[in-house]
Parts: structure tokens; sequence; C-alpha cells
């Protein structure tokens, strides 16, 4: 069992997740520095699942699905999100291109 370390930050963020062979809408719910919870209609997202998740321009997160109980879904980033980028993120003014994608490819960079 992984013990959460950050406190979730209650939020209202539509965003998208990218995932080997399809993306899916979803509306993040709550996050932290480690990881958050979204609410999709899709059911093609499983436990497990290697994603990366975009909540806006040149902010795109690579991690893993948790868990899944009916329409929500927890996921661990693969590295923690500083808090500043963060705040920044939740205040609408992200500074600078933080996107995990490969330049010029809009393709997800997946772990091996």
């Amino acid at each position: 069992m992984e013990v959460r370390t950050d406190d979730r930050i209650p939020v209202a963020l539509d965003g998208r997740v990218q995932f080997i062979g399809g993306e899916a809408p979803v509306h993040v719910v709550d996050i932290s520095p480690g990881g958050c919870r979204m609410v999709t209609e899709s059911d093609r997202l499983r436990k497990g699942m290697i994603l990366v998740v975009s909540l806006m321009p040149g902010f795109d997160v690579r991690g893993r699905i948790l868990w899944r109980r009916e329409s929500q879904v927890g996921m661990l980033f693969n590295a923690p999100v500083e808090k500043e980028l963060l705040s920044q993120l939740l205040a609408g003014e992200l500074k600078t291109d933080h996107s995990l994608l490969k330049p010029n490819s809009g393709r997800p960079v997946f772990p091996v």
C-alpha cells in the first residue's frame, strides 16, 4: 500500500489523458505534488496503466493509475510536481512549458 505524503488540493480542472492506444477526457477533482484524482466517463482507463495527463498547454505529467472506483481514477505521478509549479497551474499562471512530451511529436513518452 502506498502512503500519501502530501495534502490533496481540491480543484476543478478539465484535461485529457493519453495512453497507449488512445486518449480520454478527464475532470481532475483533487491534486497534490505526487498525484491526482480524476473523474472520467471512459471505461478504457484501468489500474496499472501508464498515461500522460494534460491539464493545460505546457503542463503534461506522466504517471500510472493506482486505483479505479466506478468513474473515479487515482493517478500517481512518476515524479513529484514542484509545489511552486503546482501553484502556478492552480493560479492559471504557468510561466514556461513544462511538457513531458517529446518535442515536435505530440506523442507521449512512455517509460520502458
